[in-house]
Parts: C-alpha cells; structure tokens; sequence
C-alpha cells in the first residue's frame, strides 16, 4: 500500500508545462468585437478578497508589498512575490491541500466596474486548526496560487440577476509538443493545431459538473457593499476585486475537484440551461480555466522567501501526493 501511494505521488509530482496563455479576452462592449490584453498586464495588479458576507475585505500581498521586517520599501530576497496565476494552480507538495471556493470578480478602473470573471478563491490556514478568526490566511501562497479568470465580459452588458456560474472539473489535457526557439513556422503551425486538437477531444463532454447555473446576485451585492465602504486604494488604478459565493450557494469545491492532474473550468454566462446542452461555442461567457499541477515541497527551496516561513513550519504534509 505504501509504495502504491509513493508510486501515485511520483506520477502526480510532474514539471508543469510552459504556460500558453498570453492574452486575456474581453468580451462585449459598445463594439461587440472580442479585445485583447496581455496577461504581463494584469498580472502586476492588485488583488482583495472580501468575505462572503462583506464585512471585510483583505489586500493580498504581492511583489510590492514590503516584508514585515523591511525598513524601506525596496524589494529584497524576503519579498512577496506576485501570486496571480490565469491558467496553472500550484500546490507544493508540503502544505495541505487549500479550500477553494468559487467566486466572482470584478475589475476595478479607478474604482468603477469594468469587468467581470468567474473564478475561484484558493487558500490555506496556518496557527489555527480550522477557519477560525486567529488563523493567518493565506492567498499568496507563492507563483500560480491565485487563479484569475482569463476571459472577461464588460460589466453592465447583462443583467446582474441573469448572471450565473457553471464550473466543471476534467482530466487536464494532453501537453502539446514543445518547440525550440529556432523551430520554423510550419512546426509552429502544427504544433497549434495540435494544442487544438487536444482542447477539441477535452471538450465539455469530458468534463464533470461540479456547480450549474448558481446566481452570482449576492456575491456581486458584496462587491458593492464594499466599493461603497472601500479602502482609498481600491479607488487608483485598474484592481481585482473578488467575493467568493457563499457555502449556501453551492460555492464550496471538493477536494476531488482540486487534484492535481485535474482542470477546473467556471463559466459566467446569462444562459438558464445547462452550458453541456449548448456546446462551448454556443454562448458568449466569461471563463476561469485552470490546470492544478503538483510541484516539489516549497519549504526545500533554496529560494524561498522569508515571508513564507510562517507557511510552511509547522504545516501538515498533503496527503496522497
């Protein structure tokens, strides 16, 4: 039994492959044509989480936050680093297994809605041993720890009380060849047909429900409660603004879904049917697509920042990987 579980986590703790995704899409607008911005971009903005109720909201720390111990704000090997991730979720192998919810979020330009995007919130507990208020909670947990939405919709083209989330969990797709640099354009265009090829066989038919057709009423009506009582920052610049659906809503994700080896997909959509009846091209949407990926203990890492410290000691091991 033993070496059967040692022998499972060895085929699960693999390289994560080359990120692919390099433009956001934007769908809608005055124009109605799709827009495009580069995820360089909007990797570099701020995120919040707020509660499921709205009573607070919390800034995650990135890459210009300064350390606890920092006496300038210059960034040094203590740092946070940025966590925002819109295709892979990574889970070391040496912490537990994180509660993911799904959510909504929102982006911010000066403090207005622009956008909105499904998603789901990822985090891990340390110095409690439940959800409890003197737990430290834990949203930058590294790179590729805080999943975004990679395609958008303009806010106020639907009605927010025809919105609804749909998620689904499959088999993460094959990997495409990878190219060298100096590869021609024919292998290039082979190569992105493959890649196509692979989503066409990984299509909705494969895919497991995990939430169909939740309101994001309530979740958006967060959102607003805190824009309406928000922090000055939130009012500067483009920002992510993200409330997780309540337990009540369906929002929880097992720890079945959020495997590695495992995809999950959310779609923010007005259709009032069932997203597997209409086909992935059918209806306009935007989408969260992330792949969950097993990766080498954190706490072994020569680079490690101080700032993840507190995260890993103590911290339970995963089980199964």
């Amino acid at each position: 039994m033993a070496l059967h579980l040692a022998a499972t986590a060895a085929a699960m703790l693999q390289a994560a492959p080359e990120s692919m995704v390099r433009m956001i899409s934007i769908i809608g607008g005055s124009t109605g044509a799709a827009q495009q911005l580069p995820v360089s971009l909007a990797s570099a903005w701020p995120v919040w989480i707020a509660r499921p109720d709205g009573s607070s909201v919390t800034r995650v720390p990135d890459s210009r936050t300064a350390p606890p111990s920092a006496e300038a704000d210059t960034p040094d090997s203590s740092s946070w680093v940025d966590p925002i991730t819109f295709e892979q979720l990574w889970l070391p192998q040496d912490l537990p297994f994180p509660q993911c919810s799904v959510a909504v979020g929102m982006v911010l330009k000066d403090g207005m809605p622009r956008y909105l995007f499904p998603t789901f919130v990822s985090s891990v507990v340390t110095g409690s041993s439940s959800l409890a208020e003197d737990g430290l909670v834990w949203y930058n947990r590294g790179v590729n720890s805080l999943p975004i939405g990679k395609q958008w919709v303009v806010f106020g083209d639907s009605s927010i009380s025809q919105l609804r989330i749909s998620c689904y969990s499959g088999r993460i797709p094959p990997r495409p060849v990878q190219l060298s640099e100096d590869a021609s354009e024919a292998d290039k265009e082979r190569l992105a047909k493959a890649h196509a090829q692979a989503e066409l066989d990984f299509s909705t038919q494969e895919l497991v429900p995990i939430l169909t057709l939740a309101p994001v009423v309530h979740a958006v009506e967060v959102l607003f409660k805190i824009l309406a009582d928000s922090p000055p920052e939130l009012g500067h610049g483009f920002q992510f603004l993200i409330a997780p659906l309540s337990d009540d809503a369906g929002g929880s994700l097992g720890r079945d879904a959020v495997q590695p080896g495992r995809r999950i997909r959310c779609w923010l959509s007005e259709i009032d049917t069932n997203p597997e009846n209409i086909g992935e091209g059918g209806f306009d949407r935007a989408e969260c697509d992330i792949s969950i990926y097993a990766v080498p203990a954190g706490s072994e890492s020569p680079y490690l920042p101080e700032v993840y410290n507190a995260l890993y000691q103590p911290c339970p091991a995963n089980e199964g990987l």
